[in-house]
């Protein structure tokens, strides 16, 4: 017959009497989706504050991206025209989200008084570029030069044909400061 030391067999019905840890799990989605509804049908908020207010109700990045698939501008990681003007100018090409890619095509668009950048970026195509300045350590506009200048440098299919070199070489940042929020 196995002994079972006093110590162990008091230790665990000190753990048993004194039953599991309250459940604050901060990181979990509410109850009740009474919450998620009060962020989500707020009309007053922008897609980046609505970001804000659902992290701060502990929804992860990714589930954030699944509650806002409808939303072109909020569905892939946010950011609005500040965050990709900052990204930009710094440079640092490689934190931008999809969604500040499309956000910059948006708006360098809009204000293209030669309306010879007509840019909207999907999905697919704001995914492809993000994933192409990662993989390839493109921080900057000199270093997407020098890349695009390179025979050998392959550009995926789903980025749209002399974006990359209008939208973040050729055009002057600056020309947006009027438009940040």
């Amino acid at each position: 017959m196995r002994c079972i030391p006093v110590s162990v067999l008091l230790g665990s019905l000190a753990l048993f009497a004194c039953g599991c840890p309250s459940e604050n799990y901060p990181n979990l989605l509410p109850a009740t989706g009474v919450e998620l509804n009060r962020v989500l049908q707020n009309s007053q908020l922008t897609l980046q504050e609505t970001r804000t207010e659902l992290a701060n109700l502990g929804v992860d990045p990714v589930t954030i991206n699944g509650l806002l698939q409808a939303d072109r501008l909020g569905n892939q990681f946010g950011g609005d025209l500040r965050t990709a003007y900052t990204k930009i100018t710094q440079p640092d090409f490689m934190s931008l989200t999809p969604d500040e890619v499309q956000v910059w095509g948006d708006e360098a668009s809009a204000l293209d008084p030669n309306d010879s950048l007509e840019v909207t970026l999907t999905d697919a195509a704001a995914q492809a570029i993000v994933t192409l300045f990662r993989n390839e350590g493109l921080a900057s506009a000199t270093a997407l030069e020098n890349f695009l200048a390179d025979p050998l440098s392959s550009i995926p299919s789903a980025i749209p044909d002399g974006v990359l070199q209008s939208l973040f070489v050729d055009f002057d940042p600056e020309n947006l400061l009027t438009k940040l929020p």
